[in-house]
């Protein structure tokens, strides 16, 4: 690896790059100048980096412990969010308040989450013990429990909320449930 810094003899300090020994200290620190006004004055100055499309953190709620996956209802209502190393848990957060108003206790590892069209339904992908929790949104209990997968990690619900679909980690397949 070369070294990017040179010496001259008669100065034993790091050489300066050609543009700095041409226009000299001052013209580089009027450009400098220039620079950062142009910045400020174009907004970007004072704008922080994960805000420059326009998107802002407006809250950050405390849920369980590893939170891993999050999905809103269709109504905007309730968001979802799986607490991976929580043993076992989904946090209800009110959008509105932006307040956690319930913990459900689902199975080992969940990571996944699902809410149906109709938002009657959150499914939760449980990777430990590869089975899937329904949770009915209204009463925000666990109504049933689906069994057979393998390290499920991930969860959708098809469009019509007919269908149900769950990612089979180790098995690289993903498997298909009907809801009737």
């Amino acid at each position: 690896m070369t070294s990017q810094t040179t010496t001259h003899t008669s100065h034993p300090r790091p050489s300066r790059p050609r543009w700095w020994r041409r226009r000299g200290a001052h013209a580089a620190a009027l450009s400098l100048s220039l620079a950062v006004t142009a910045a400020a004055a174009s907004g970007l100055a004072a704008t922080p980096a994960w805000a420059a499309g326009g998107y802002h953190i407006i809250a950050t709620i405390g849920v369980g412990s590893s939170p891993e996956g999050v999905a809103v209802s269709p109504d905007g209502n309730r968001a979802y969010v799986t607490n991976f190393n929580s043993p076992g848990s989904v946090s209800v957060i009110n959008t509105a308040t932006n307040h956690v108003i319930a913990t459900i206790t689902v199975g080992s590892y969940p990571s996944g989450v699902a809410v149906s069209p109709d938002g009657t339904r959150a499914y939760v992908a449980n990777a430990d013990r590869g089975s899937v929790s329904v949770i009915c949104t209204a009463t925000n209990r666990v109504i049933a429990t689906i069994h057979g997968f393998d390290s499920s990690v991930g969860v959708a619900v098809g469009h019509g909320g007919t269908h149900i679909y769950v990612t089979n980690e180790l098995r690289g397949t993903v498997s298909v449930i009907t809801r009737q």
